[in-house]
């Protein structure tokens, strides 16, 4: 009655009468509802638990316990009785570091690490990027432009930034490690570990039905 006297128009008036009031059955069915969806959470955060051991579990196996027993049986490979294929897999990665130990974005740390890159002779890893609206060139195009905007006498106003992409130079650190080369882990950022690698049987196709 009270929302009645509330309305602002006739036809607010009229809505506010037509509209039926929640049942009780209603309300209770609302408030259940509410408690199965926190239950379910409950569930789902009680199976991301155990998901979160279970993959803590299985990565002491494959990289750790099982990579040592391997190791001191002198078993690079092996095949289970269903097929299952069971290798050492080294794993090489390596990016230029671009934080420092505590994670703080360290530009002089990514700069060395770029440094050392040019030392190793692979300077053409380093892609260049001038915003200016112009194209990707190559290393001794890149310099040249970079030397000619030096001696402008009207300097361009321009930003350049430099990276290497992961993947070609985790290749490059990878081929130097594996040929017996060295590289200074204090430049770069490395990851080098060797996994168990699980491979099962591929599924046989269903015959076709003809």
């Amino acid at each position: 009655m009270n929302q009645l006297r509330n309305a602002k128009t006739p036809e607010e008036a009229l809505d506010i009468e037509a509209a039926p009031e929640a049942g009780a059955s209603d309300v209770q069915r609302a408030k259940d509802m509410a408690d199965k969806a926190i239950a379910i959470e409950a569930e789902i955060a009680a199976l991301e638990e155990q998901i979160k051991g279970k993959r803590a579990a299985l990565s002491a196996i494959v990289e750790g316990s099982l990579v040592e027993l391997m190791k001191s049986a002198n078993l690079n490979d092996f095949t289970l009785d269903d097929k299952t294929k069971v290798k050492l897999n080294r794993i090489i990665r390596a990016s230029v570091p671009k934080n420092d130990e505590t994670g703080q974005a360290d530009q002089t740390r990514y700069q060395a690490g770029l440094d050392y890159i040019i030392s190793l002779g692979q300077d053409g890893m380093i892609k260049r990027t001038f915003t200016i609206f112009f194209g990707r060139a190559d290393v001794a195009w890149a310099k040249k432009f970079q030397r000619d905007m030096a001696q402008r006498k009207k300097p361009l106003d321009y930003e350049m930034a430099e990276w290497v992409e992961p993947g070609t130079l985790s290749k490059f650190v990878r081929d130097t490690i594996l040929a017996g080369g060295e590289i200074d882990k204090t430049k770069l950022s490395i990851l080098d570990k060797t996994v168990v690698e699980i491979k099962p049987p591929r599924a046989k196709k269903a015959d076709s039905i003809e």
